[in-house]
């Protein structure tokens, strides 16, 4: 049996890698040979950055920057696998 996994974020309770998890374990204390495929979603908002660097081998890097109230908080940037694209997220 092959079952594909393809949740977006659940905003307050998990992004999609923490979905898949909970989905797997779930699954498997059912089904435990099925074949599970991963294909976290997300639409363009929250997640969406970790999902393109985490499918293209890529890497964060954490930063201090200022807010628009000019406090200093911890932000982070993906750069994709192959680094030619930066997106920037708080």
């Amino acid at each position: 049996m092959k079952i594909i996994l393809a949740p977006g974020s659940f905003m307050g309770s998990g992004n999609a890698f923490q979905m898949i998890q909970a989905m797997e374990a779930g699954i498997r204390a059912v089904h435990p040979n099925a074949e599970l495929v991963q294909l976290p979603m997300a639409d363009g908002g929250e997640g969406t950055m970790e999902i393109l660097v985490r499918a293209s081998g890529g890497f964060f890097i954490a930063v201090t920057v200022r807010d628009p109230l000019i406090r200093w908080i911890e932000a982070r940037y993906g750069v994709l696998g192959d680094g030619s694209c930066r997106v920037h997220v708080r």
